[in-house]
C-alpha cells in the first residue's frame, strides 16, 4: 500500500496491491457462470431511472458536484447540490435542521 500527496489541498492518490490467487472453477458449473455473465451483459445495456427520486448531493469540490449532479439529472433525479453541511441543513425542512446535531 502507499500513498502519494502534493500537498494540503491538493488532494491525495492510494494505492493498493493486492495478489493475484489462482483461479478455483468448478467444471460442472460452467454452464451456470456462461448463463450468468450473459445476465449481467444485458443488464449492463440497461440505464437505470430516478425519475421521482430528490437528492441532496453535499460534496466541497465544484467539478466532482457538478459532475455528479449532472449524472443524477441524466438519470431523472431532482438534484439540490451543495457545498458544505451547512448549506445542505439550510435545504432542510426548518423542524428537522432545528433538531438535528451534527
Amino acid at each position: 500500500m502507499s500513498a502519494e500527496s502534493d500537498g494540503v489541498g491538493q488532494g491525495s492518490a492510494f494505492t493498493v496491491a493486492l495478489p493475484m490467487c489462482q483461479e478455483r472453477r468448478d467444471p460442472a458449473r460452467a454452464e451456470e457462470r456462461r448463463r450468468e455473465v450473459e445476465r449481467r451483459k444485458q443488464l449492463a445495456g440497461e440505464k437505470i431511472r430516478l425519475d421521482g427520486v430528490r437528492v441532496l448531493l453535499v460534496e466541497d469540490d465544484e467539478d466532482s458536484r457538478k459532475l455528479i449532479g449532472t449524472m443524477l439529472r441524466q438519470h431523472g433525479a431532482e438534484v439540490t447540490a451543495v457545498g458544505s453541511a451547512a448549506d445542505a441543513i439550510s435545504c432542510v425542512p426548518g423542524k428537522v435542521a432545528r433538531r438535528t446535531r451534527f
